[in-house]
């Protein structure tokens, strides 16, 4: 029969011990203080709102795009003088194509602020605009 005092129970420490210190951040040797807690705090505070508000953009626009644009995109995509884009299955690619580009014109504001300004604002990153600007463009490809 084993000893309860000499068992640890790892889930009872971590769920025991205070906020800011896991096992984690004493595996690191790392403790945060109250200013460091209080900052991930109010980065997370932020990054939840872009979260949101990318959520929220992405209903409305796919909303709009499916019950007033499509029609008309589609009917645009019909007068284009290209005769392999008649073909059903090829406009609907095209289609595709269309919705998914201005998607990400439409949510790239949402994109740059939570991923460049945000990150940069609180330290978290050091990449230039340019580079940020060519991580989004592999991310979308």
């Amino acid at each position: 029969m084993m000893n309860e005092s000499n068992s640890a129970d790892p889930a009872s420490e971590e769920r025991d011990a205070p906020l800011h210190e896991t096992a984690a951040t004493r595996a690191a040797g790392s403790e945060q203080t109250p200013e460091q807690l209080a900052e991930a705090q109010r980065y997370g505070r932020w990054s939840l709102a872009f979260d949101l508000v990318d959520t929220i953009v992405d209903l409305v626009f796919l909303s709009l795009m499916t019950f007033w644009l499509a029609r008309p995109v589609d009917r645009w995509l019909q007068t284009l003088p290209l005769a392999w884009l008649q073909s059903g299955a090829i406009r609907w690619g095209a289609m595709f194509f269309v919705v998914y580009a201005l998607h990400l014109l439409v949510s790239f504001p949402v994109s740059y602020f939570s991923g460049y300004v945000l990150e940069h604002r609180f330290g978290m990153s050091r990449l230039t605009l340019g580079q940020w600007l060519w991580r989004f463009v592999k991310r979308n490809l």
